[in-house]
């Protein structure tokens, strides 16, 4: 290496983080990363890395000074982050399968359980974060919140120990179904709900159940830590000492409007803009065959572990390339979906965190932003060289993870546009297995095991959750019953877990050397869309001007008036648009789950629901 600058650069490239501990010089890198000739690289540069380190720990200090989330009066109407913005508006136009917004938690307690403190802990947690006593309301056809000063949760509790064992199965099942389902009204605080079931002598169920509109996924390490503290230190009459929330989620929520008026939200919305312009999304899924109607937003699950020999070849294969496992795991994930679908350029979705504030570390809300990182599959690509890629893009969509990626809507080119955003999304959890490690609740005196979640409603099409916890790697295909079939699931994941085998034997493979599921299972892009029924005119002016719609929306030069919606590759985001563009043009008033019953541009012209407005 030539310099500390370049050193420096490599090293952030590897995932090796130095730090400076009173004049020392600290390293943190992951296991295998720091070969002896980069550890002779750091010996020699100490001095100047040191120095590089200083100045970066000032400029990050200027910056953090005046980028500060500072408190906001709470007199009259707050601000909505544009997370709540986006949720609260599919609230309105989908209020049937808003629960897909529920964030739910089950635990199995057994031992003396005191309610009472587990009730106080709960509402120190409301008192606390004040996110949980927002109340939205709508005015003048848009949103609004304030926040309830003071809010007293009371904890229901079912006594079941005098049920039968069958019946008792039923209705412990029953109760966390509609626990963890029961839409909340945003307008109603808390946006938080909890039970217990007393199912034998000191055994219980916990349910919490909160909603996307004010939590997220690095919410849930700080309810369930705070929780555990608080009931602790009421249990022993200790004052609590968690540390001081200098701000709050409407504080974030101001900021962040403020910020994206800035030079930084221009350049990070140009960088996605250019991009995404001519990106693909995965758009050759093969719709099922259903019998019979299936729920939009149905989903089911197919669960897999990796084999130890197969976990390791990863997390090596990822640390020789210089790049993370999850960049690993992800890359695997786009290489199958190119051999399902045979697209040489596509996009998949993912979750970051988006708490670059120390402000924001130990606040709960919704902050969590999707992003795309797209990929390239063209001719002569190696999986050596797809890591590469992915690694190269994923830092870069990170540097911009905190642009509202709503913002790009109906900016980018047609083949973006016209299809989900997120029709695939990749998670990686990797959970630490010593003490303290996130979303784990402990009470004092008892014993807490985290049940399994029940099946809920899916937002995407597919999405591969993968799991690291205690050196295991596993596994979940989410998908909607309405797109996938359980066996073409079970296939995926079947041909997944060979092309790890293969990519870790051979990274130097070409992607157009793996083989390809069954053709059957393809819809090349260039042919009609699956599910099309045979061309039908318009009849009337009324099913002539909605089909200029849905071509307009779809960018289909012809689309017959059988043709139905979600055949056509039709979600949630088009049928937005739809809805609004029938109600600015046609004056037409439906919602979200009207195009379930009345699904073709015939049953829709028909539809005596319908009301015509002046």
């Amino acid at each position: 290496m030539e310099s500390a600058k370049g050193l420096l650069a490599e090293l952030n490239r590897l995932d090796v983080h130095l730090s400076i501990d009173h004049a020392k010089l600290r390293c943190n890198a992951p296991k295998g990363v720091i070969t002896p000739e980069l550890r002779t690289d750091i010996q020699r540069f100490k001095t100047e890395l040191i120095k590089l380190l200083e100045n970066q720990q000032r400029e990050s200090a200027d910056v953090a000074t005046r980028n500060a989330i500072t408190r906001i009066p709470r007199e009259g109407e707050l601000p909505l982050s544009y997370s709540q913005e986006r949720i609260w508006l599919l609230s309105k136009l989908d209020p049937a399968h808003h629960v897909t917004g529920n964030v739910h938690f089950a635990f199995h307690i057994i031992g003396p359980l005191d309610i009472p403190i587990l009730e106080q802990a709960l509402n120190a947690i409301i008192q606390r974060h004040e996110v949980f006593r927002i109340r939205c309301a709508t005015r003048d056809e848009r949103p609004t919140q304030s926040i309830v000063s003071s809010i007293k949760l009371k904890l229901t509790v079912d006594h079941l120990t005098t049920l039968a064992a069958d019946e008792k199965t039923a209705v412990i099942h029953q109760i966390r179904l509609h626990h963890a389902l029961a839409p909340f009204d945003l307008a109603t605080a808390p946006l938080l709900r909890a039970r217990v079931l007393k199912i034998a002598d000191q055994a219980y169920y916990f349910l919490l159940t909160t909603h996307l509109y004010i939590f997220d996924g690095w919410s849930t390490a700080i309810l369930l830590r705070e929780l555990s503290h608080l009931y602790r230190a009421l249990q022993v009459g200790e004052k609590p000492s968690l540390p001081p929330l200098n701000a709050q989620y409407a504080d974030f929520a101001h900021w962040h409007r403020q910020w994206f008026e800035g030079t930084e939200a221009d350049h990070q919305h140009r960088w996605w803009i250019e991009r995404l312009r001519h990106t693909q999304l995965v758009v050759n899924q093969p719709l099922k065959h259903a019998t019979r109607p299936s729920i939009p937003g149905d989903s089911d699950v197919i669960e897999f572990i990796l084999p130890d020999f197969l976990a390791d070849a990863v997390r090596n294969l990822s640390q020789q390339s210089g790049v993370t496992l999850f960049i690993g795991l992800l890359a695997a994930f786009q290489a199958l979906l190119y051999t399902y679908t045979g697209q040489t350029k596509l996009a998949t979705g993912s979750i970051v965190s988006n708490r670059r504030s120390t402000e924001t570390e130990n606040m709960i809300g919704s902050f969590a932003n999707n992003i795309l990182i797209p990929s390239d599959f063209s001719s002569g690509v190696t999986f050596q060289n797809l890591l590469e890629q992915v690694g190269k893009t994923s830092r870069e969509a990170y540097a911009n993870q905190d642009l509202p990626f709503e913002r790009l809507l109906g900016e980018l080119n047609p083949n973006l546009t016209t299809n989900p955003l997120f029709r695939t999304m990749f998670v990686l959890h990797q959970h630490q297995s010593q003490s303290g490690s996130a979303s784990k609740l402990k009470l004092t005196g008892l014993q807490v095991e985290k049940l399994s979640d029940i099946k809920t409603l899916s937002k995407y099409d597919l999405e591969l959750v993968m799991v690291e916890r205690d050196d295991k790697l596993s596994g979940m295909f989410i998908h909607q019953t309405r797109v996938f079939t359980q066996d073409t699931i079970q296939a995926l994941k079947n041909h997944f877990l060979q092309i790890l085998k293969q990519v870790t034997d051979n990274p130097k493979l070409l992607l157009t050397d793996l083989p390809t599921l069954n053709p059957t299972l393809r819809r090349p892009s260039n042919r009609p869309v699956a599910n099309q029924a045979a061309y039908e005119a318009p009849r009337n002016a009324n099913e002539t001007a909605i089909a200029e719609i849905w071509r307009n929306i779809f960018h289909l030069e012809r689309i017959g008036i059988h043709d139905r919606f979600r055949d056509l590759g039709g979600h949630s985001l088009l049928a937005i648009q739809l809805i609004n563009k029938l109600e600015q043009r046609l004056n037409l008033k439906m919602r979200l789950t009207d195009l379930d019953h009345f699904p073709t541009i015939a049953e829709l012209a028909a539809s005596p629901d319908w009301r015509r407005e002046g």
